[in-house]
């Protein structure tokens, strides 16, 4: 039953994914615009005289403009352009009870449910797609189940397809339940949020 679920959200997923795509771009596009406004001053006020070159463990981070005077960080993976808005070791200040790496670093799926606010919206749905885009991972975008609605809730989390909540909060933090992942976030660290779940489906961050 749980996988029929899942297969028809999918399949509905995939029909919905051709009609909407120009208007997600242009969404895509804005936000990104508007995302890159802001967190390009996180970045840049990261940057040292020295170097625009950072490392974590093996991998090197170099900061790349993208508009005028708005920075984020670039590194390569398998001959292909990941972009990041922080570094892995400023994500990693997220409390995260449990092994995030575990549950999503080897599935092709996940299932990200939310009931997220005007604000928060497109750029819950820019992180679904950057998912996808960066992680090779399609996230399917659900209602999350509430007392007074219906949805996807942590009941529906199996190995293959792990689920992920996301809760709008006056904290940040991550707790695993077996294959859920729960998030209770602040809008303004949604980008850490997005960059941390990010270096976890990648492995370079194996926790």
């Amino acid at each position: 039953m749980v996988h029929r679920k899942f297969r028809d959200v999918k399949r509905k997923d995939k029909e919905a994914k051709k009609k909407k795509r120009n208007q997600l771009m242009v969404s895509i596009v804005f936000v990104g615009l508007m995302v890159v406004s802001i967190l390009g001053v996180y970045v840049s006020n990261q940057q040292t005289q020295a170097s625009n070159r950072y490392e974590y463990q093996d991998f090197t981070f170099d900061l790349v403009e993208q508009t005028a005077g708005q920075y984020a960080l670039s590194t390569t993976l398998d001959g292909e352009e990941k972009i990041f808005y922080a570094l892995p070791q400023d994500t990693l200040r997220i409390p995260v009870e449990g092994n995030l790496t575990e549950v999503i670093g080897s599935t092709g799926y996940l299932a990200l449910a939310s009931n997220p606010s005007v604000q928060a919206a497109p750029l819950i749905d820019l992180i679904r797609f950057d998912f996808d885009r960066y992680g090779h991972v399609l996230a399917v975008g659900v209602p999350l189940a509430t007392e007074n609605s219906t949805g996807i809730s942590c009941l529906n989390a199996t190995a293959q397809i792990p689920v992920i909540t996301l809760v709008e909060s006056n904290r940040t933090e991550i707790v695993i339940n077996d294959s859920c992942v729960q998030i209770e976030t602040k809008v303004d660290d949604l980008y850490l949020v997005r960059d941390r779940l990010l270096y976890s489906i990648l492995k370079i961050i194996n926790k």
